[in-house]
C-alpha cells in the first residue's frame, strides 16, 4: 500500500496515472520472475482493486494488467 500511494504521487497527477503505474510496475516485475501469468497475477491482485477504486471501469483495469504482464 505505500509503495502504491508512493508510485501515486510521482506518476498519479499523470492522465491515466495508475494505468501507467500498472504497466511499470508489470514491466519490472516481469522482468524480474520471467512469467507472465505470476506477473499479471501479483500486479493485477494489487492494482485492479486501486484502479477501481480510484474510478477506472473494471474491464479496462483488467485489460490493462493482462497486456501489461
Amino acid at each position: 500500500k505505500k509503495l502504491l500511494n508512493l508510485s501515486k504521487s510521482l506518476i498519479g497527477h499523470l492522465p491515466g496515472g495508475l494505468a501507467l503505474i500498472s504497466i511499470i510496475t508489470s514491466l519490472f516485475y516481469g522482468a524480474l520472475s520471467g512469467a507472465a501469468a505470476a506477473t499479471v497475477s501479483a500486479v493485477g491482485g494489487l492494482m485492479i482493486p486501486a484502479m477501481k477504486d480510484d474510478g477506472y471501469d473494471a474491464p479496462f483495469a483488467t485489460a490493462v494488467c493482462t497486456s501489461a504482464g
